[in-house]
């Protein structure tokens, strides 16, 4: 019988778990020291080894003799872990057993000791679905567990946990698991596979799964059945998912810049009729976007050597990156509830494409500030609140003094004050606000050379600055909130 890829290549020890090593790191050194707690939460989203890293600490505490806090997988309690045999570890979906009277019967068992073992141990699975009267009655136990008696709960969304469990429980949070970790994994059960997988495929499996192993490994499988006994492409992949690849992005989004309505329209037939899903392009076009925005603003090239030639080719400047990126996660959840998820795309493509500000333009980066080598010293004056306030009315006439993506970014901003003599550049988005830190010199120089006196220059989003303002005054900057509302409602009248 085949056994799938996620439940042959599922860790059996520590040592085979990927991507966690703090969490790894952590649980052996509590059972090499015998500091096990009574009460753990797993928490982080799907495939990322929760349940499995439960299943091989639960095996390794009963472990007759471990080795350095791994189970030795010869002893009995080990074997009777691997062939599901094992009645000290019992295990809970709460997903399908989360009334009250699931966790009355847990409640009546905990008293009863180990058979043949150390401790008894519950995995409550997607422990967040309980009722409110099941997390009540799990309380109880939890408060006052006896010795013997260990519960790892696990759950993908711990903001639904209450509070009073989760005071008592020791948390873990479960990382995506790093592209590089993940690549590395893939590689090495391929070869055991004896698999012909080209590293570009890997690559997009990668990201297609954002940090999943599981979803990564179900990937595999899918393209390993249908493509027997062939290397497997990224051309083969994306057939195989439904999704598209970075080029087809690429010209889609190029077309979208350029304007050019009637061959958008035909390009999204062409994805429909090609048997691709509307709902998985626009998440596949969602993730390019955002790798796009983060190379065109960090300007870190090294993180996406293998995609540069493909961004390069892109007419997109990072701020229109940023609006297509917002109008197109809008349209995602909108879609959620669509009949016709075709026809809400087409027209919103149809609307950017007579948008007056998407202009294509094939910016990389800012251009560069030109610094002056020679300037004469000049002692300025310390900057009052009333030089200040004319930062703040004059601002539109500062912005022009710049030029490329800055000044696209400042001029969607706004200035604010709190204190001493600091000026406070407000940004509505966390993308703009990242960029402008990283330009910080460049934009002070600029001021520098317009304002005849001294002053710090710092960055804030809209909500940071909010926050601030109450603290120090004891409510918000209605003048700047409504500045702000002012330039976001122009942007909507121009869309």
């Amino acid at each position: 019988m085949y056994l799938a890829l996620y439940r042959k290549y599922r860790p059996k020890k520590f040592a085979d778990v990927v991507g966690q090593n703090h969490i790894v790191k952590t649980l052996l050194n509590q059972i090499n020291s015998n500091h096990i707690s009574h009460a753990y939460l797993f928490c982080g989203t799907r495939g990322t080894g929760k349940t499995s890293i439960a299943k091989i600490f639960a095996m390794s505490i009963n472990c007759l003799n471990n080795k350095d806090g791994e189970p030795c997988m010869e002893c009995e309690s080990c074997k009777n872990v691997l062939n599901k045999q094992d009645p000290n570890i019992i295990e809970i979906d709460a997903a399908s057993n989360n009334g009250v009277d699931n966790i009355r019967e847990i409640r009546d068992e905990v008293k009863y000791p180990p058979i043949n073992g150390k401790y008894k141990i519950y995995i409550i699975d997607e422990v967040h679905m309980l009722s409110a009267g099941a997390f009540n009655a799990l309380l109880k136990t939890l408060e006052e567990p006896p010795s013997h008696v260990i519960f790892i709960l696990a759950t993908t969304d711990p903001q639904k946990i209450p509070a009073t469990i989760h005071s008592r429980c020791q948390r873990f949070d479960f990382k995506r698991i790093l592209p590089q970790e993940m690549f590395a994994a893939i590689k090495k059960y391929m070869d055991n596979e004896n698999i012909k997988i080209t590293d570009e495929a890997i690559n997009y499996i990668i990201r297609m799964s954002d940090g999943a192993m599981r979803d990564a490994l179900s990937i595999l499988d899918q393209c390993i059945s249908f493509y027997f006994g062939e290397e497997i492409t990224l051309q083969k992949v994306t057939e195989i998912i439904g999704t598209v690849d970075d080029k087809i992005c690429c010209d889609f989004v190029n077309l979208l810049c350029e304007k050019e309505t009637e061959k958008v329209l035909n390009m999204i037939n062409k994805i429909v009729m090609d048997g691709k899903d509307i709902n998985q392009f626009l998440s596949t076009l969602i993730l390019f976007l955002r790798d796009v925005v983060i190379y065109k603003g960090t300007g870190d090239l090294d993180s996406w050597v293998e995609r540069q030639d493909i961004f390069r080719n892109l007419n997109l400047t990072f701020a229109n990156g940023i609006k297509l990126l917002e109008d197109f996660s809008r349209l995602q959840n909108e879609l959620k509830y669509a009949i016709n998820p075709k026809v809400l795309f087409e027209i919103l493509c149809i609307k950017l494409c007579s948008n007056t500000q998407m202009q294509p333009e094939n910016i990389l980066m800012p251009t560069t500030i030109k610094k002056s080598a020679e300037k004469k010293v000049i002692h300025k004056k310390k900057a009052v609140p009333e030089d200040l306030q004319q930062i703040i009315k004059n601002w539109p006439k500062l912005v022009s003094k710049f030029d490329g993506l800055l000044k696209e970014i400042l001029g969607l901003s706004c200035v604010g004050y709190l204190k001493g003599n600091i000026i406070y550049i407000i940004t509505n988005d966390s993308g703009s606000n990242l960029i402008l830190k990283q330009k910080k010199s460049d934009i002070k120089n600029i001021m520098s050379e317009n304002l005849n006196f001294e002053f710090e220059l710092d960055f804030m989003s809209k909500d940071e600055y909010d926050n601030e303002h109450k603290n120090i005054y004891g409510k918000a900057d209605e003048e700047l909130t409504k500045q702000l509302e002012k330039i976001n409602a122009k942007i909507i009248i121009e869309d």
